[in-house]
C-alpha cells in the first residue's frame, strides 16, 4: 500500500491512558499517525513519546508512519503556526479527539469545563481548517447521567449527573454533534465503560477507577497489621479488626449495592482493539458503546479482593436492607477513600450496544469478563508498579 493510500490521523491525548493505547494500536496496523503532544516537566513533546513507545516494547523506528508535533488543545489553533495546516490538511485526514480531564470534583469544575469543553471547541475548529472528513470522539458510557435503566447509543438528555465529568461530556457530545453537522464532517462517538489494565498481562500505565477502591483495602489493612504488630493492636481491635490463627485479617466493612447493580468493566486492551475496529469501518459515523456485555458485579469484586489480600469480614448489603445505615469507624474511613466512585460501582445504568455488538462480533472482538485470574494480574502489576 502506497503512503497517499493510507488512513490519515491527527490524535490528540496520545500520552494518556486510552490515548496512547488507541495510537499504539493504529500504528501497529500502519497507519499514517500524527500525535499533538504538549511539553512538560521540561521533556519535550517526542521524548515523552518515545517513552510511551519504549514502555509499550518497541522502538520508535518500530512506527515510521508515527509524527509527533508540539502543541497545546488549550490554545488558539492547537498552538500550531498558521503555515502548518497546509500540511496537515491532507486528503482524507480524520482527527481523533482523546484528551480530557477525568476528574470528578466539583471544586474543579472550571478547568473540567475548560478542558473538555473549550478545548474540544479549539479541536473542532483545527478539524474543520484543515479539512477534516470525519471526528472521532472518544467521550465516556457515563455521559448517561445519573440514570437507571436502558442507555441507547444516541444522545442522551439527563435531568441531572453524578459528578462534573459526566457533565461535560454529555454536553460535549452535543457540541460536536452540532458543529460536525453544520459544518458536514462525520462524527462518531466511542463511549467506554470503567477501564482497567490490560487481561493477559496486568499491566496499565494508569491506576485509577478499578484500582482505588481495591487500593484502599489494601492500605486499610496495611494501617491496621501496623497498628497490630508495632502497638499491640489497641486501634484495630476497638475498630473490630483482628489476626486470625490463619493469618486473615478480619476487616468488619459493608459496602452498599442496590438489586441488580453492576459494575461494567473493560480491560484496556480490549478498547483499544474496539475503537480501532470502528475508527476502520465506522464510515457513516454514530454513537458506539465499548462495554461489557456480561459485566459482574461488587460481590464478585469484594470476593476477589478478599482472596487476593486474605481478608475476611467485606461483604455486600442492599442499600435499602436493615442494618445497612449506622456505619462502623471502618467503614466511615473507608467510603471516605472512595467516595467519588461509588455511584460506579453499584450501577443500575444498562448500555445497550445494539450499533457495536455485530460490527465487533464481525472482527471476534470479544470483552472478557472480569475473572481472578485477570485481577490478579492486574493488581500484582499494580501493587510491583507501587500503584
Amino acid at each position: 500500500m502506497s503512503i497517499e493510500s493510507k488512513r490519515k490521523y491527527f490524535l490528540t491525548g496520545g500520552t494518556g491512558f486510552l490515548g496512547s493505547y488507541l495510537f499504539i494500536e493504529l500504528c501497529k496496523k500502519g497507519y499514517l499517525v500524527t500525535l499533538l503532544c504538549r511539553s512538560k516537566d521540561g521533556v519535550c513533546a517526542a521524548k515523552r513519546v518515545e517513552s510511551i513507545i519504549k514502555w509499550f516494547g518497541f522502538k520508535p523506528e518500530d512506527f515510521p508512519y508515527l509524527k509527533v508535533i508540539e502543541g497545546r488543545i488549550d490554545a488558539d489553533g492547537l498552538g500550531l503556526e498558521e503555515s502548518y495546516y497546509s500540511e496537515l490538511a491532507v486528503k482524507g485526514i480524520e482527527f481523533i479527539h482523546c484528551a480530557s480531564d477525568t476528574d470528578f470534583a466539583e471544586r474543579n469544575r472550571s478547568v473540567i469545563e475548560s478542558v473538555n469543553i473549550g478545548s474540544l471547541l479549539n479541536v473542532l475548529r483545527s478539524a474543520k481548517n484543515s479539512g477534516a472528513v470525519h471526528f472521532h470522539y472518544l467521550s465516556t458510557a457515563y455521559s448517561a447521567g445519573a440514570f437507571e435503566g436502558e442507555c441507547p447509543e444516541e444522545l442522551s438528555f439527563p435531568d441531572k449527573f453524578t459528578n462534573v465529568y459526566e457533565e461535560t461530556k454529555n454536553k460535549a457530545e452535543k457540541i460536536a454533534g452540532t458543529f460536525c453537522k453544520e459544518n458536514k464532517i462525520k462524527l462518531t462517538i466511542y463511549r467506554p465503560s470503567i477501564v482497567y489494565g490490560e487481561s493477559g498481562t496486568g499491566r496499565s500505565r494508569k491506576f485509577n477507577a478499578l484500582y482505588y477502591p481495591v487500593k484502599a483495602v489494601s492500605y486499610i489493612r496495611d494501617i491496621m497489621l501496623k497498628d497490630i504488630f508495632e502497638r499491640g493492636g489497641k486501634r484495630a481491635s476497638e475498630l473490630g479488626v483482628g489476626l486470625k490463627e490463619n493469618g486473615a485479617l478480619v476487616m468488619p466493612i459493608r459496602l452498599k449495592s442496590v438489586t441488580g447493580g453492576k459494575i461494567n468493566l473493560i480491560p484496556v486492551d480490549f478498547f483499544a482493539k474496539a475503537m480501532t475496529a470502528i475508527i476502520e469501518i465506522s464510515g457513516n459515523g454514530g454513537i458506539h458503546h465499548i462495554v461489557n456485555g456480561d459485566p459482574g458485579d461488587l460481590g464478585e469484586l469484594i470476593i476477589y479482593t478478599s482472596k487476593y489480600f486474605r481478608i475476611e469480614g467485606l461483604r455486600v448489603v442492599n442499600g435499602d436492607s436493615e442494618g445497612a445505615g449506622n456505619k462502623n469507624g471502618l467503614e466511615e474511613l473507608f467510603e471516605s477513600y472512595i467516595k467519588m466512585y461509588l455511584p460506579y460501582i453499584a450501577d443500575k445504568r444498562v448500555f445497550l450496544t445494539d450499533k457495536t455488538s455485530d460490527l465487533l462480533a464481525e472482527k471476534n472482538i470479544v470483552c472478557p469478563k472480569m475473572s481472578y485470574e485477570i485481577f490478579k494480574k492486574c493488581i500484582d502489576y499494580a501493587v510491583i508498579s507501587e500503584w
